[in-house]
């Protein structure tokens, strides 16, 4: 007990962290954005100051802010420091529910992740053991064998001893019964796997429409068609489909290894009540 409780903390902890990632590097993109403009605003005192002191100082000025939208310098340095924060931000709205849906898929992967590994025992020796008690006649310590294990063929076999006493059919029926609620268990949380497999690249995509949309109404603003214009809309539609692909496919991959662990579970399962109830019956007979 002391062992999984153990292991829960230590999930709820990483859980914590994972959670807690997100709200640092918004507020670190903030911070930037504070510091950009804090620079911008020095930069643009400095350059009103050295406007003053001559006319053609204000004319180089002017030329340099007539290049400025072309030749776009402060967007060029953002784009090749290329961080976290800025491609965050560059997505768009859309990234907020990309952020929601990979934390999500995150904190069940990593709980699924303790669990199988608490849940996993040595089901040979397991069995070896249990059958060898109830073939002994010693039904109670074989039920206490079974709570010294952790996992859902040692709940399925103690539940099937405790009504052994009532007949073969009995113990059968209790042994589905047993087995579909650790099946249930054990599925828990891959539905919200496979739903973000499925709606982090729908959202992604939906990024692509609403930043092609932001594209063509800058076209329609300025009047003509410039990569300047487009540029921020078709930065936002690329990050958001990258996004939502890159959330998807850790995430499938994960759905389909947690998948096979329930299948192996489940195969253990049955080898084993299967052995059990054998053994039950050959006492009864």
């Amino acid at each position: 007990m002391a062992k999984a409780k153990l292991l829960k903390l230590i999930a709820l902890v990483a859980i914590g962290l994972f959670l807690l990632a997100p709200v640092g590097m918004v507020l670190a993109q903030e911070e930037e954005a504070a510091e950009g403009a804090e620079a911008e605003e020095a930069a643009a005192a400095e350059a009103e100051a050295e406007g003053a002191e001559g006319a053609e100082d204000a004319e180089a000025a002017e030329d340099a802010e007539e290049a400025a939208p072309e030749e776009l310098p402060v967007e060029e340095a953002e784009g090749e420091a290329g961080s976290v924060q800025d491609y965050f931000a560059k997505g768009g709205p859309v990234m907020y529910p990309l952020l929601l849906t990979s934390v999500l898929a995150g904190a069940y992967i990593i709980e699924r992740l303790f669990t199988y590994q608490f849940a996993k025992i040595n089901a040979r020796k397991f069995t070896d053991e249990v059958v060898s008690l109830v073939k002994a006649g010693k039904r109670t310590e074989a039920i206490e064998k079974c709570k010294e294990y952790r996992g859902p063929i040692a709940a399925v076999f103690r539940a099937v001893l405790q009504r052994a006493d009532r007949g073969v059919a009995a113990a059968e029926k209790t042994a589905a019964n047993a087995g579909a609620v650790e099946l249930a268990f054990l599925e828990r949380g891959l539905i919200v796997l496979a739903s973000v497999s499925t709606i982090a690249p729908i959202l992604g995509f939906l990024g692509t429409v609403t930043g092609m949309i932001r594209a063509f109404e800058g076209i329609a603003r300025a009047g003509e068609v410039k990569p300047t214009v487009v540029a921020s809309g078709i930065s936002e539609a690329l990050i958001t489909t990258a996004t939502g692909l890159a959330i998807a496919f850790p995430v499938l991959i994960m759905y389909n290894y947690f998948t096979s662990r329930i299948d192996r579970f489940v195969l253990e399962m049955e080898e084993s009540t299967t052995e059990l109830i054998d053994a039950i019956e050959d006492t009864q007979a």
